[in-house]
């Protein structure tokens, strides 16, 4: 069988599901929990008083990356009110990627709900699924290559053996 992150999860093994189901809940949970806080802060300068904004919580490593990713150059037109002249074009950073369809798309993964990518090409609505096979190949990805940090995950050798690679020695990869 030729599995790729634009099928749905239930077309996998019975072995490999509950691991692709088990990571998604675990991204869920972590969407979930961790989002970007700001506060207002003050500081003083020798003669001026600034105001500012501090960044108190972060979001998971892995949702900034993604984020940043597929983030392109947003342009608007907005009322130029200093200059009194009408409008001024203001350029902004933006994702393609939402915090929503995102909490959805892992939640329908680990549910055993989600669809296969399908590409329609009509109108505004270009692809449905799409998010799903995005977090399909995330997660495909953490599970063969496992994950770095404080807290590493190894890689699995059930889903390494399905997919045609070598199994990992689980302690030998603990160790760096």
């Amino acid at each position: 069988m030729v599995w790729n992150t634009d099928k749905p999860v239930r077309e996998l093994p019975e072995n490999i599901r509950p691991l692709f189901r088990d990571e998604a809940e675990r991204l869920y949970h972590n969407l979930k929990s961790n989002r970007n806080k700001w506060r207002k802060k003050k500081w003083y300068d020798d003669k001026f008083v600034v105001y500012g904004k501090e960044l108190v919580e972060r979001n998971p490593g892995w949702y900034s990356d993604l984020w940043w990713t597929y983030q392109y150059i947003k342009k608007y037109k907005t009322e130029d009110f200093r200059r009194k002249k009408g409008y001024r074009e203001v350029k902004k950073k933006d994702s393609l990627i939402r915090r929503k369809r995102s909490e959805r798309a892992l939640e329908r993964i680990a549910k055993g709900k989600d669809l296969g990518f399908i590409d329609r090409r009509v109108g505004f609505v270009a692809r449905s699924y799409w998010y799903d096979g995005l977090f399909r190949d995330i997660i495909l990805e953490r599970l063969l290559e496992g994950v770095d940090g404080w807290n590493g995950q190894p890689p699995e050798n059930e889903v390494r053996i399905f997919f045609g690679k070598e199994p990992i020695n689980i302690d030998l990869w603990m160790r760096g």
